[in-house]
């Protein structure tokens, strides 16, 4: 099977330039590496998908089930879940 690849140029301001050319050495990735890696989690975003996270339907449903069920009788849990968060006080 044959891949194809397309370049696309985009045009940028300097600082925005050196603004993604900061984070992307940031990150220790090429600046190539980083735009793409940076659209293709915006793409995913966009369309809800999270990338690599593919799960079958079944998987899903004994997901959701597990986490659906009541949590065992557990002191330590009860402490955690009646005491206010660090932001609340």
């Amino acid at each position: 099977m044959a891949v194809t690849t397309v370049n696309i140029e985009i045009c940028v301001t300097d600082d925005l330039l050196n603004l993604i050319g900061r984070a992307a050495a940031a990150s220790q990735m090429t600046l190539k590496a980083f735009m793409l890696e940076a659209s293709l989690v915006a793409a995913y975003d966009a369309l809800g998908v999270q990338a690599g996270s593919a799960v079958s339907a079944t998987k899903m449903a004994d997901f959701e089930r597990i986490m659906n069920r009541p949590l065992a009788e557990n002191d330590a849990i009860r402490k955690l879940l009646a005491s206010r968060s660090p932001w609340e006080r």
